[in-house]
This record gives structure tokens, sequence and C-alpha cells, in this order.
């Protein structure tokens, strides 16, 4: 009995394969007979129309005459397209026209700082970011030009490159409502009155702290929708304004609105920040290849997020954290903190990451990043982008940590450690942290050398942290009335926030799942397929067939997978992606046997 069973289901399962390659082999030789129908029509319709212009309608390649008994019908069409083309290319008056150029995707933004107009007396950090003041947030990360007390010139050779490509920006980013922001942040004592006051030398280097001064803000949707194909560099003047510490964070939306407390800022030498702008268009690695000399020393500035087109090859792994606000106690004090947030990053082993920290482009990255400080405020507003690059093995088990302290205006008083936050990078099942605004718990501690363990790893990070203990009491307790904002943006074409694209992508670790996982997928949102679409495809295919071109248990699911993607690439809305499925077959395809 069970011999007979296993020989029926035997025969069953050879007759479902038989099928589906049927389906395969059908599918495929329809879509063969549909294009030698297309090109065999035009190839008719070529001598047709060339027939009613009067024109020549000998096949010629060159001078020559072709044998059109010794052609295919494909190599046919292609002499009958390249002859039109010829023809259509001069005019009536003999002058030839200038083709019609390919609808062009990526564009990039060359950007100088030629010149910053005021004297502050303290080194200065000007950082330039694009913000769309339409949806109301920023498309770049920050570019960062350094400048020292001396003042800037561009007659001496400078430490830092002002210059910068914001790359990137697709057809939707090119619009009215772009502008370019210069936050301006001086280094040096807590107010500024001071800085011109001489006092006493402290033991050791006088304490220096980051201070919001003035923001530039400059309409540029002129210049980035222009149709002129004057290609030449625009200089412009930003002027740079001031306003309340506590309003930094918000000061450029008030100055594009024209509301709220603003004003100039002052100074015997105020022209503002003279910039020059170029715009650029086309795929980046042919650009730098035509202008090496433009991207001498210059770094780039990406976008918060990905380009419109993600070929296959290219490679991101950044991970945005936006420091936003805080909400502390004023712990006895009768006047507000002045609260510096000190940012670390440290592996599944409790070390602290060398070098991943960047709080903008044109810089080395940092260990340990360090915010402004907003002077006597305890719901301090930040805004600042702090961009997280970490090796992909790295992100498993990491987390980053928030250190608070409170900076006193005094020489001599070192900054107090007085609570700390931390949020992990990957939940259990390997999904990176999710994008969006995250409340994290803050826990008191003044002593730093207690933070050496981790051992608060097993409290929650916040109040759906559901893989730290909520009910755990030790070293650390949690402040109930305080709490801070962050906001996170992962970028990266090897990390995923989805568990279900997880599971595909790890097939192999947990084979049992794999029909479930194919169902999952089936119903994933189009975004994250595109995104992940060369790794996707590679499963996919080696879930399709065995290295000796047969099919698998899971050929047919796998069979419809495809179709939906396939489908989905062939939409209006995805029609940009053709070039990333030819460069994957001409170049990444590796499953040669399938067509078995």
């Amino acid at each position: 009995m069970e011999a007979d069973l296993q020989e029926f289901f035997s025969r069953k399962f050879s007759q479902a394969k038989f099928l589906v390659m049927c389906l395969l082999n059908d599918t495929f030789n329809l879509y063969l007979q549909r294009q030698l129908r297309k090109y065999q029509q035009k190839a008719l319709e070529s001598p047709n129309n060339a027939l009613k212009l009067g024109l020549d309608l000998v096949p010629r390649q060159g001078a020559n005459m072709v044998e059109p008994d010794s052609m295919s019908v494909v190599e046919l069409y292609h002499v009958h397209v390249s002859s039109a083309e010829n023809t259509h290319s001069v005019s009536a008056r003999g002058t030839i026209k200038k083709r019609e150029l390919k609808k062009t995707l990526t564009h990039h933004l060359y950007f100088c700082m030629r010149d910053f107009g005021h004297h502050i007396g303290e080194d200065t950090e000007v950082y330039f970011s694009l913000y769309d003041a339409g949806k109301q947030k920023y498309l770049s990360e920050r570019f960062l030009v350094k400048i020292s007390k001396e003042g800037f010139t561009n007659h001496i050779e400078k430490l830092h490159s002002n210059c910068t490509v914001f790359t990137d920006l697709g057809n939707s980013d090119l619009n009215k409502d772009i502008y370019v922001v210069a936050h301006v942040m001086r280094i040096g004592k807590m107010l500024y009155s001071d800085s011109s006051k001489k006092t006493e030398k402290a033991a050791g280097q006088p304490q220096l702290f980051r201070r919001p001064h003035g923001i530039g803000v400059q309409n540029i949707g002129e210049f980035l929708t222009s149709k002129s194909e004057d290609n030449e560099e625009k200089e412009i003047s930003m002027k740079v304004y001031q306003g309340e510490d506590k309003d930094f964070h918000q000061l450029h939306e008030f100055i594009i609105r024209q509301s709220g407390k603003v004003s100039v800022l002052s100074g015997p030498i105020n022209y503002g920040i003279m910039i020059s702008l170029k715009m650029l268009h086309g795929e980046l690695r042919t650009i730098r290849e035509e202008n090496p000399l433009l991207f001498k020393n210059v770094s780039l500035t990406s976008k918060l997020g990905f380009p419109d087109v993600i070929m296959p090859g290219d490679v991101r792994n950044d991970l945005y954290l936006i420091l936003d606000k805080g909400e502390f106690e004023r712990g006895g004090k009768s006047t507000g903190k002045n609260i510096e947030v000190a940012v670390v990053v440290l592996d599944g082993e409790k070390n602290v990451v060398k070098n991943c920290l960047w709080g903008a482009s044109g810089i080395e990255g940092v260990s340990e990043y360090n915010s402004m400080i907003i002077y006597h405020h305890n719901s301090p507003a930040w805004a600042e982008n702090i961009r997280l690059t970490l090796p992909i093995d790295k992100f498993a088990g990491a987390h980053i940590r928030l250190e608070y302290r409170h900076c006193s205006t005094r020489e001599k008083n070192d900054k107090k450690l007085f609570g700390f936050s931390f949020m992990r990078l990957m939940d259990k099942d390997g999904a990176a942290v999710q994008d969006g605004q995250h409340e994290l718990y803050i826990y008191k501690c003044e002593d730093v050398s207690k933070l050496e363990n981790c051992g608060y790893l097993a409290l929650p990070a916040f109040s759906k942290d559901y893989e730290g203990n909520h009910e755990a009491s030790g070293q650390f307790s949690r402040s109930h009335k305080e709490l801070i904002s962050i906001k996170t943006l992962l970028c990266s074409t090897k990390l995923t926030q989805n568990v279900d694209l997880l599971a595909l992508l790890r097939w192999k670790s947990h084979p049992e799942r794999i029909q479930e996982s194919l169902q999952r997928v089936l119903k994933l949102g189009d975004e994250e397929l595109i995104k992940f679409l060369q790794d996707v495809l590679d499963a996919l295919f080696a879930l399709f067939s065995t290295e000796d071109g047969n099919s698998t248990p899971h050929s047919g699911l796998v069979f419809h997978v495809l179709v939906s993607i396939f489908n989905l690439l062939d939409g209006s809305k995805y029609q940009h992606f053709k070039p990333v499925l030819d460069a994957y077959i001409k170049n990444h395809f590796a499953a040669a046997l399938v067509y078995k």
C-alpha cells in the first residue's frame, strides 16, 4: 500500500514539474513570437512610410546596398530604422537637428561656498543642506565648511574643502520650493558676549561649546527648474539672520514664511554668504569621468533617501539619526540647564565603534558626536542630523547611547553627566530599526563608569520595547518626567526593516519556512522589493532551480513571484527601472540553466 502511494505521489509530482516547465517554455515561446511579429510589422511599415515620402526603398548600410535575402527580419528592420534616423536628422534646409535627449532621471547639484562675509571672532562651522519648503523636510544630509576665528578667505589653502556635490536628486526634487539652508554655529564660550573678554587661563584647554549663531536661507527653485541649456555656475548671495536660541531649529521656516522674531545678523561687515551652484545631469559615475577636475577634493553629500533608480551594484548602508527634542527636569536649579547630548555607537561586544558618526559630509567620522547647546532651556530642540555608517556585520547586537550633560558657564567646571538613553539598531529577528519617531526613556546616571558594561541593555529603551524587561530594577532608575524624541531613517541596500523580505533573503537559514516566505513576498510593498531587486532576484533564481538546471519543490511558487515582479516593473510607475533589470541580466544574472 505504501509503495503504491509513493508511486502515485511521485507520478503526480513529475506531472506538476512537467506542467511548470511547459508553462515556462510556452511563456518564452509566446514572448519570442510576439517580438518577431512586432519586428516584422515594423519592418513592413518602414518601406511603406518611405514610399509615402518618396524616399529610397533600397536598404543600405553606409553607401552599399544590402541583400535582403541574406539577412534576418530583425537585421533588416534595424537597417531600415538606422536609415530612417539618418533621414530625419537632416531638416528641409539641410541643417542638422539636435537629437531629442532622453529624459534624465537623476540630477546632482555642484555647490561651493565662495565667501563668508561676517567675522565672528571664534572658530565657526557652517552646515549647508537642501530643504523642501513645500514638504517641510530636508532633502539632503548636511555639508560642513569650517572657518577659523581669523576669518575665511579663498586666497589661502584651506584644510577643508568648501565645495560639495548634492547627489541623486530626482525630477520631483527639482521644484520651486527648494532652498539652500545654512546653519551657522560658533565654537567657543557659552555666551558670545564673553568671547571678547580676557579671562584667566585655567589649567588645560578652556571649555568650548557648539552654540547656535545664525541661519541663512536662499531659494534656488528657479535655478533648478530653469529650462536654459546654459550650464554655467551661478553665484548667489545669502543673508544671515539671528533669532532666539530656542527657535534655532525652526528659524529657517520663520525666514521662509517671513514670520517670527528674526533679524539680520549684525556686525561691521556682513554681506552674507556667497555661494555658487551648477547643475549636473545623468549618472554620477559618468559625470565624474567627464569632469575629473570638478570633482577633485570635492566631497559628496547624499540624499536623505534613495535615488529614483537604484542600479545593481550600488551599495549604501547609512542610518540617519535626527536629534529632535527633549523634555528635562530643572533639577532644583532656578534656571534651565545647558544640555549637551553625546552620541556613541556600541557593537555587540559592548565596545565603542570608532569613527562611525558623521555630523555632516566634508569631514572625517568621529567616535562621539556632541550636539549644540541651547542656553538655559529644559525643553531643547536640536533637529541635528547624524549619519551612522557601520559595517553590515556590526549592526547585529549594536546600539546607540545618548548621554546628557549639563554644561556650566564657569570656566573651571566640567560637563556633568546626569542621564542617558539607548536604542537597539536591530530587533531579535534581524530587522533594522524602523523609520520614524522614537520617544526614548531617560535613565538617571551621574557616574560614566557605570555605563561601561552596558548593564542597562536588560531594561526597555522605550514604551513598546519588548526586548527589555519592564519589571526589572537595578542600578539605573528611570526618570518618568523626562523624555527624548529622536527620528531615524535607514538608507541601506543590504539591511531591511521588513521581516518577510528578510526571511526570503535568508532562506538558507530556515529552509522549512521557504513556502511561507514566498507567500508573504507576494504581498510585500513594491518599493521594498524594488530597493532590494538584485538580492531578491538572486534568491528567487537560486530557489527556482538546482545547479544542474532541475526544478525544485518551490519552482511553481517562485515562478508566480517572478511573474509578479516582472509585471510590476512593466508598469508605468517603474518603467525607468528597465535599465536596472537590463543591467542585472547583463552583469549579475547567474542562473544560466534556469531555461531548462
